[in-house]
């Protein structure tokens, strides 16, 4: 099965607790975009990878769901330029396999970002996936034991999209949630891809194309009509 974790505030380890597997004891039902997201990357698991080219097994794989860097991302500061903030904000998934890891956004055929049969992602997401990404790589060079060691190693600045970045403070939930997740993500498969996941309910608007080009799209077809979904077995 899937390792899954997810954000809950207050509650676990750096605010990042497992959510566990098997059935659950009553009969839930979610709304919108955040329940078929869960949906899809728990249901669809394999169908998600299979789209992606990635033939792990579900096994070897970890989810992290809605793993939050900040309430709010810093200042949009122009190439060149230093941000004010060291928050980027929040992904809908992360995903890891021994093929690579995956940046997730989600959006549902009701998102006020389809435009005809395209999506284009806000300047801010396509940040964030720059920011994690450099993150990620940085851990990965430094290879540290803690976040102590990673800022005495990466020094007080970190660079993506030509743009200086603060590092999140020592002892910050920023910190604390990033060491975390790039300590559980980063003996992934080395490549990584950014990822438009589309959750089409029937009778929904076919999208076609990511207008951000760096960004795969895959389309999980959901089984409803109103944005209402079974969650659990």
């Amino acid at each position: 099965m899937t390792k899954l974790l997810s954000r809950v505030e207050g509650i676990g380890f750096n605010n990042m607790y497992y959510l566990g597997f098997g059935v659950l004891p009553m009969k839930v039902l979610g709304y919108g975009e955040d329940a078929l997201c869960y949906w899809a990357l728990t249901a669809q698991t394999g169908k998600i990878l299979e789209l992606l080219g990635d033939r792990s097994p579900t096994a070897e794989t970890v989810l992290f769901l809605r793993p939050s860097f900040g309430r709010q991302g810093s200042s949009l500061a122009i190439p060149g330029g230093t941000a004010d903030s060291s928050q980027f904000g929040e992904f809908d998934a992360l995903m890891g396999t021994p093929i690579g890891v995956y940046l997730i956004e989600a959006k549902w055929s009701r998102s006020g970002e389809i435009e005809g049969n395209s999506i284009l992602l806000r300047l801010e997401q396509v940040r964030r996936h720059q920011l994690f990404r450099a993150y990620l790589g940085a851990w990965r060079t430094h290879k540290p034991a803690n976040w102590t060691e990673f800022l005495d190693l990466q020094g007080e600045f970190i660079e993506a999209g030509s743009i200086k970045y603060p590092v999140a403070p020592q002892g910050s939930q920023l910190s604390r949630n990033l060491e975390t997740v790039l300590s559980g993500i980063s003996a992934c498969g080395t490549p990584v891809f950014d990822v438009l996941l589309y959750l089409r309910c029937a009778e929904g608007r076919v999208v076609e194309t990511v207008r951000n080009s760096e960004f795969r799209l895959v389309t999980i077809d959901c089984p409803s009509s109103y944005g209402f979904v079974k969650l659990g077995c």
